[in-house]
């Protein structure tokens, strides 16, 4: 390209930007980016503060687990890798005070542990963080404290070893809720391990290794060196794996956030198509002239081409720099005003630049070049002979070429893909909106052959004051039918994305709050003896803790499928051997508690010898409804079949278990009870026959009195868990409603786009009729008529089609159960009549104040 052509390419492109031809295109294509841009920018500080806190809950980036001593080759790939390193030993133990013995998980640390995340202990000093910890001194749980009626300084024996009691934890990062870690926690030193004597041939021992790195390529590196070399008993926990009731968590807000981006996307791509259209017609007569003037195709089609470059990337750094710029509103927003904290975004990923402008490339080869294209295309004699009021008139499904049509939704797929990356979301959504183009077009053909028969019958029918209204209208039908056809399916298309997002978002929303409410369960209790449970159920009762359901809990190991052995060496996940390598706690019941869901198969019959299979146990051991399952149980043989296979919620905070029997199975088997309940650690709990009234009545006083009145149970406190369950839901709710406003200015755009593509056909018909004697009043009534009625008719058929689709994405893609609601059908209609109206009087504002004798001079 010389520099004279780039010259002239530059100044048709500023004369066409200046006379307002690229700005709507321009404009639909920034709010696409800034929307996909925006959305992938708080996903990656969403995702860093998740990354945070599982980090914080292994104490690490990377957690070496084994029930061997550690190999010394794991340690020196790490230290030539440069990684950070802690060892530690976790087994259980007793410790003794004076004649007082409890059991507890000992757990042995290295100077250099946590590598991440915060472990508080209580001293005389106060409250440290990350201390050292010295070889004659023990940390210990405060519930401990209270069993062995014990003060800071005194003096405990672990083993051989006499400790001095330093601190108490306040809060250990990866203790987590696994039940080897419902025993009182004490904490020595790696050097006093070997004094103490407890560890010998035969001992029940976790090794640990804890690895952090700021270099995530070094961390990967290390992966792929360790996976191949870790041993059966030996497993890597990571940030994926370590929490999965946080990813799953996440998964789904980022499902919803690509679902309004995508909607976004797609309703831009409607404007897009639109405002190309209103370009092509705006050009006609000046590349009609210029090819008059010998200006060849491939001029034409290079300045046209130059044109959308341009577009394409102004529109991509526009659409990056204010998705950017509303990414950091919303985290100040979500700091200043509420309580979640969101970390700074360092260096944007390179995928979400990539990502913005594969779409945006997307967008305008698809939805506008190919409109542009047929401009030039045209034959100049015809297009300066025939009347200006006369629109480019594109008819897709008639004249375009099968090719087409295929590229066209191959790249709205490819787009939505992109968005997502979600394969079956962007199949649904895509092949979603397809058909309900077809049918807004098909009901368009339908509406105006409906309108024919009216004005048929109406000729012979006496009219009364709005005749002029009703005839105008059905006249505009037959006069700009391309145009209305265009403005129907594109408000059609508009408020059936709208309602999409609306009715997934708030029953989203709605779920999301009924996971995990406010009074979740934060507290466990487990070892609760037959003997025991109606005294446990009084002494709750007496702090006001009512409505707790005991779950029996039945030890077991999975043994036989359909009379054939399952040996662990027949798999390859490590942890699926493990699943079969120790015992699983089993419980039962007359039916399957009421937070567990049923996906296949049938209730539980309680006399009957069944058992109900948790989704993901099922699908590690291919296990099937109608499989009967064998179990070890105390030696016993205990054969079920399978009736249902049942979906849990684990982050609920419920008590789950992956095997729920039939009452008949279990009820004479040796058993304890666990139960959960949800318990205010921040406000004082009232007076109970139980406590102590000259001690502050407090949620530690509460776990006292229980441990004093029950001393064989064991309370495990789980508010941190549901409170970062908590706050990542929080985050996730107020990014989708506040990123729901990308949605309406999509919608606002393709609104404007298709009223505007008409407003100089608009300009010269009421020249016409004022030339004619019609009156402002009639002209302004028969525009407002024309919106509404389209508006209204578009709206109730759009919110009708979109909560069918919207059923079938909450169902498929985010495991939802929606109602259909009638109401909501006249809701739409007059939000779709308010929003042409209110769009068509902003975007034909002027139309009707023009002067006719101006128009017709032109004309």
């Amino acid at each position: 390209m010389n520099k004279i052509n780039l010259s002239f390419f530059l100044r048709h492109f500023y004369r066409d930007l200046r006379a307002g031809n690229l700005t709507l295109v321009l404009l639909s294509l920034v709010i696409a980016i800034s929307s996909i841009s925006c959305i992938s920018f708080l996903s990656d500080r969403v995702k860093q503060s998740l990354n945070k806190d599982i980090q914080a809950s292994l104490g690490a980036d990377r957690r070496i687990s084994s029930d061997r001593p550690l190999n010394e080759e794991f340690i020196d790939s790490a230290e030539k890798l440069g990684l950070k390193s802690a060892k530690g030993v976790r087994f259980p133990s007793m410790v003794f005070y004076e004649n007082t013995s409890k059991l507890v998980s000992l757990k042995a640390i290295s100077s250099e542990y946590p590598l991440k995340g915060q472990l508080e202990i209580e001293t005389f000093s106060g409250l440290e963080v990350n201390p050292k910890l010295s070889n004659d001194s023990v940390w210990i749980d405060s519930s401990l404290m209270n069993q062995l009626n014990v003060n800071l300084n005194d003096y405990i024996f672990v083993g051989n070893k006499k400790f001095k009691i330093s601190g108490t934890v306040k809060y250990e990062p990866d203790r987590g809720i696994n039940f080897v870690n419902f025993a009182p926690r004490v904490f020595i030193s790696m050097k006093a391990l070997e004094q103490t004597g407890l560890i010998q041939d035969g001992s029940r021992v976790t090794y640990r290794l804890w690895l952090s790195s700021e270099n995530e390529e070094v961390l990967k590196k290390f992966d792929q060196l360790i996976l191949t070399k870790l041993q059966p008993g030996q497993k890597i926990d990571t940030i994926s794996n370590a929490r999965p009731d946080l990813n799953e968590a996440l998964s789904k807000a980022n499902s919803f956030l690509s679902l309004i981006g995508m909607i976004t996307i797609l309703m831009s791509a409607v404007a897009i198509a639109l405002a190309s259209r209103q370009l092509a017609n705006s050009q006609k007569d000046s590349v009609a002239l210029m090819q008059a003037l010998g200006c060849n195709y491939k001029t034409l089609r290079n300045i046209s081409f130059f044109e959308l470059s341009m577009v394409l990337a102004v529109g991509f750094f526009l659409g990056c720099f204010f998705g950017y710029l509303i990414q950091l509103i919303l985290g100040w927003f979500l700091i200043e005003f509420s309580d979640i904290n969101l970390p700074h975004l360092s260096l944007p990923s390179l995928w979400v630049f990539l990502q913005a402008f594969v779409i945006a490339v997307l967008l305008v080869i698809t939805f506008s070049w190919p409109i542009l294209h047929k401009t030039f295309k045209s034959n100049p004699f015809f297009t300066l002979r025939f009347e200006k009021a006369k629109l480019l008139n594109f008819r897709f499904f008639k004249n375009e070429n099968v090719f087409y049509l295929i590229f066209l939704i191959f790249s709205m797929l490819l787009m939505l893909f992109v968005t997502t990356k979600n394969l079956i979301l962007a199949l649904i959504v895509g092949a979603g909106f397809i058909l309900m183009a077809v049918i807004f077009f098909l009901i368009c053909l339908l509406f105006f052959k409906v309108i024919s028969f009216i004005n048929i019958s109406c000729r012979k029918t006496q009219f009364n004051k709005f005749q002029f209204v009703w005839l105008n209208f059905i006249r505009a039908t037959k006069r700009r039918g391309l145009s209305i056809s265009a403005q129907i399916v594109g408000l059609g298309l508009s408020i059936s994305a709208l309602s999409v997002s609306a009715f997934i978002q708030n029953d989203l929303v709605r779920a999301w709050e009924n996971l995990l409410p406010d009074d979740a369960p934060n507290n466990f209790v487990i070892n609760i003896q037959q003997d025991q449970k109606k005294e446990f159920v009084n002494f709750l009762s007496s702090y006001n803790i009512e409505d707790v359901t005991l779950y029996p809990m039945v030890k077991g190991r999975l043994i036989k499928k359909n009379d054939i052995e399952i040996l662990p060496q027949n798999f390859e996940l490590i942890s699926t051997r493990r699943l079969l390598n120790r015992e699983i706690n089993l419980s039962y019941g007359i039916k399957i508690p009421s937070h567990n869901q049923i996906i296949d198969g049938d209730e539980l019959n309680p006399d009957a010898l069944e058992v109900s299979v948790e989704k993901g146990y099922a699908k590690n051991f291919d296990i099937q409804v109608g499989d009967y399952l064998g179990f070890d149980i105390a030696g016993e043989i205990l054969t079920v079949k399978v009736t249902s296979i049942r979906n849990l919620k684990w982050e609920s905070m419920e008590v789950n278990f992956f095997m729920f029997l039939s009452q008949a199975a279990l009820i004479e088997k040796p058993q304890s009870a666990i139960t959960a309940f949800y318990l205010n650690s921040e406000e004082k709990i009232l007076n109970s026959e139980f406590s102590d009234f000259n001690k502050t009545n407090s949620y530690s006083q509460f776990k006292s009195d229980l441990l004093n009145k029950f001393s064989n149970l064991t309370i495990v406190d789980t508010d941190l868990i549901a409170k970062q369950v908590r706050r990542l839901i929080s985050q996730s709710v107020f990014a989708v409603q506040f990123l729901f406003l990308f949605c309406l200015l999509s919608g606002c755009m393709v609104l404007w786009t298709s009223l505007s593509s008409s407003r100089e056909e608009r300009i010269r018909e009421i020249a016409i009729y004022r030339s004619l004697g019609a009156t402002k009043y009639q002209l302004a009534l028969s525009q407002w008529f024309e919106l509404c009625i389209v508006g209204f008719l578009t709206g109730f058929i759009a919110t009708f089609m979109a909560q069918f689709l919207a059923i079938v994405i909450a169902n498929y893609a985010f495991q939802l159960s929606m109602n259909f609601n009638f109401a909501s059908l006249f809701l739409g209609g007059f939000t779709g009549a308010f929003f042409s109206l209110a769009s068509g009087t902003l975007a034909l504002k002027g139309v009707l104040s023009t002067p006719a004798i101006k128009i017709l001079r032109e004309t």
